[in-house]
């Protein structure tokens, strides 16, 4: 069993790549009427965030081997108690990704105008 562990921690594009080929960035996402994403900063030409639906967020990254994607929310009304990356459509190859943001009972739910997204994008190699 110890042997297949490492075997997939060596595989692991994480454990492959060296801490220089990787390059991070961020985008501050505001959160208007109905869920409209405007950005606020950003430190790559090429990111994007538009609203695909009740909840969902597509994300456009600049592009590489790997792609890692984190959302931090700020909702002071509490209208979305969080957002999770869907990992099916997080594609580092093609800079791309989906967030959902949920409220208290885990159903999709726009952020409220005044919220904030804090996304943070590491691509590999």
């Amino acid at each position: 069993m110890a042997s297949n562990w490492a075997r997939e921690q060596q595989s692991s594009p994480l454990q492959a790549a060296s801490a220089s080929s990787y390059v991070e960035f961020q985008a501050i996402v505001n959160i208007g009427s109905t869920g409209a994403p405007t950005i606020a900063y950003k430190d790559a030409p090429c990111i994007a965030v538009s609203r695909t639906g009740t909840g969902a967020y597509t994300l456009a990254f600049p592009k590489g081997k790997y792609g890692i994607v984190k959302a931090t929310l700020i909702s002071p009304a509490g209208t979305v108690r969080s957002a999770y990356i869907l990992t099916t459509t997080t594609s580092g190859s093609a800079g791309a990704a989906t967030i959902i943001t949920v409220n208290a009972s885990g159903v999709a739910t726009d952020p409220a105008s005044g919220d904030v997204m804090q996304l943070e994008f590491k691509v590999l190699g």
